[in-house]
């Protein structure tokens, strides 16, 4: 009985003297504390990557947008530091709302709102993860609140990523004719339901009219209309199937420093014209284009692209715009080839096609990249002759050290099917090309693979301090960490 007696007075007096480190801890160094915990690098929306191997994908933080409200709950004091830091606030995450209850959506809706407010005049990154293919925009009055709620603050916007859920009307875009000038990143996701072809207004909107810091845009359905030139634009992703193309082609005019243009031709018709004038695109270094390239390639010579040098295309375009790239030859000298289909290629890659494309074609040629393709027999051959030709070294004697001429050009795969000779060919070119001894023994998929925990999925609630009352409003009272699901 006397040690529990003493188990509870030294406890007692442990957290007595706890409270008291707290209640002397630095104002200013609290926080920076609290602003280190809620500015890591958020690892599902990484930073910004001009040219990625597969494209960008932007998922809710559930933890980051919890973050600042557990540490807002700790105590008055750590609260008052928290409401004094608007930096903590400026992340609007947000699920779908088609599994969320009236008063659940409201009380996100309400969250959305607290954070606008703590946040005061800073920058705000938005992401929306309204384009599931589940979002429905008639499931529920709160998309169209939180929008406007969200165009009160266009001025404050500087990374955005979301997509208006299926049955949008076509005046909730008008969002983004909103001025936004602190934007610098645009990611707007395609919804599930845009009926491919010519749909688009006219006259075509002046979306994004005013944002002179953007770096990088990205859209398949809406398409940036800039007053001004965008000096600042270094990266633009585009579709065309629902854009004008002259919307396009008046755009492009006014990226005098675009530096990454990924461009996506579809549902061409006979009255889509090609530039009126040549589109000086005199910093362009990256091309990745995919589509109706045969209508492309008749367009080519209106874009003077004097600095381009990497070229990525998917692997059904070869026979298409091989011939096409005259002007383009002497100067390319990375190729990078994806397969998006669940089809061999091989016919595509051929020994008429892939080595012309990549000897004769573009005679400067230094790395050829493929992404997710596979080989069949004739690619695999035709990719070996390649090797042969341009990449291993003529006079190799010891293929156990490195002493020998480095290659010229470099073979890089990516998630490729191929028989395993091929990849051994391809490992010792590298091997070869970087000055390295090559190391004949390829580690089995047993022998290499790591085995990889699995994460606990983090329970994100408001802490013991806030929370939301059934009817969505925001509440200081409850204890109870099951109240607020921030996981929609």
């Amino acid at each position: 009985m006397r040690y529990w007696a003493l188990r509870v007075d030294v406890d007692s007096q442990k957290s007595a003297r706890v409270r008291q480190l707290l209640a002397v801890f630095p104002v200013e160094l609290l926080r920076s504390i609290f602003l280190l915990c809620t500015s890591q690098p958020d690892d599902y929306w990484p930073e910004l990557d001009p040219w990625p191997t597969l494209p960008a994908i932007a998922l809710y933080n559930k933890s980051r947008v919890a973050t600042p409200l557990r540490l807002a709950t700790v105590c008055r004091r750590w609260r008052a530091v928290a409401l004094d830091a608007p930096d903590m606030w400026c992340y609007i995450g947000l699920p779908a709302l088609q599994d969320a209850t009236t008063a659940h959506a409201a009380a996100l809706h309400a969250r959305v709102l607290a954070f606008l407010d703590r946040s005061k005049r800073r920058p705000l990154h938005i992401l929306l993860s309204w384009a599931d293919g589940t979002a429905i925009w008639t499931a529920s009055v709160y998309y169209a609140k939180i929008l406007a709620s969200l165009e009160g603050h266009c001025a404050r916007w500087e990374r955005v990523r979301m997509a208006l859920p299926s049955g949008a009307p076509q005046t909730a875009y008008d969002i983004f004719r909103n001025p936004t000038p602190m934007l610098v990143e645009f990611d707007f996701l395609d919804p599930f339901d845009v009926a491919r072809g010519h749909f688009y207004p006219t006259p075509y909107p002046t979306y994004l009219p005013i944002c002179p810091r953007i770096l990088s845009f990205t859209t398949h359905t809406m398409f940036v209309v800039p007053m001004r030139p965008l000096s600042s634009l270094l990266v633009l992703c585009a579709t065309t199937s629902t854009v004008p193309l002259q919307a396009l082609w008046d755009a492009l005019k006014m990226m005098p420093s675009l530096e990454v243009l990924d461009i996506k031709f579809e549902d061409l018709v006979a009255e889509d014209l090609p530039p009126t004038v040549t589109i000086p695109l005199t910093h362009l270094t990256r091309l990745a284009i995919s589509g109706d390239l045969e209508q492309f390639s008749l367009w080519l010579p209106f874009l003077d692209m004097p600095s381009v040098d990497e070229l990525r295309i998917f692997a059904d375009s070869i026979p298409v715009i091989v011939n096409a790239l005259d002007a383009l030859a002497d100067r390319i000298t990375r190729i990078s080839i994806r397969d998006d289909s669940d089809s061999d290629v091989y016919h595509l890659m051929d020994e008429d096609i892939i080595s012309p494309a990549a000897r004769s074609l573009a005679p400067n040629l230094s790395l050829l990249q493929l992404d997710f393709v596979t080989l069949g027999p004739g690619s695999a051959e035709a990719l070996a002759s390649l090797l042969l030709a341009t990449a291993l070294p003529p006079d190799v004697t010891d293929i156990s050290t490195a002493e020998s001429p480095r290659c010229r050009l470099k073979v890089k795969a990516i998630d490729c099917d191929m028989p395993s000779w091929l990849e051994k060919q391809i490992n010792f070119a590298a091997a070869t090309m970087d000055g390295r001894a090559y190391d004949p023994v390829i580690p089995s998929p047993d022998e290499s693979a790591s085995p990889e925990s699995e994460e606990e999925e983090a329970q994100f609630t408001d802490g013991s301090g806030e929370d939301y009352t059934s009817d969505g409003e925001w509440s200081e009272s409850s204890n109870d960490d099951d109240e607020l699901n921030l996981d929609g």
